[in-house]
C-alpha cells in the first residue's frame, strides 16, 4: 500500500528507545520537511497522535526550548517557544478584542486568553 509513495519518520525508532519526545520528533519532522520542500516535492503529514503533528503547526503548542538550540542559529529563532508565548500573552488581549469585531460568534466560544485559538481564528477569518 505504500508503494510508490516515500514515508519518513515512520518505523524509525528502536523499540527500547526511551528519550524520545515531542520537541525531538518536532526537530526531525521540520528538517526533514525542508528536504521534501527543497525535493519540489509536497510534504503531507498523516498519522501518529495528534500532539505530535499539531507540534509541527502551531508554533506556541511547546513552551520550552529544546535545550541545544543555539540563539546564533536561524533554527534557534523558530523554536524560540518561550519568548513567543511571552509576545502572545502581551498582545492576547488585543487579538482577543480584534477577533471579537471582525467575528464575535467565533469569539465568544473561545477563552479569551487561548491565545493558540484566537490566533488561528483571525488568520482564517483575515486571510
Amino acid at each position: 500500500e505504500r508503494d510508490g509513495v516515500p514515508h519518513h519518520l515512520f518505523s524509525f525508532l528502536d523499540s527500547f528507545e526511551t528519550d524520545f519526545n515531542v520537541t525531538k520528533y518536532k526537530e526531525l519532522a521540520l528538517e526533514t520537511i525542508d528536504n521534501i520542500v527543497k525535493r519540489g516535492q509536497v510534504p503531507i503529514l498523516v498519522g501518529g497522535t495528534h500532539y505530535y503533528i499539531e507540534s509541527i503547526i502551531w508554533n506556541s503548542l511547546l513552551d520550552e526550548e529544546h535545550p541545544d538550540d543555539k540563539q546564533d542559529t536561524p533554527k534557534a529563532s523558530f523554536n524560540s517557544f518561550t519568548s513567543l508565548k511571552d509576545r502572545l500573552k502581551k498582545d492576547i488581549s488585543s487579538e482577543y478584542q480584534r477577533l471579537e469585531q471582525v467575528d464575535p460568534e467565533m469569539a465568544a466560544k473561545l477563552h479569551p486568553s487561548d491565545s493558540r485559538k484566537i490566533h488561528r481564528c483571525l488568520e482564517v477569518t483575515i486571510l
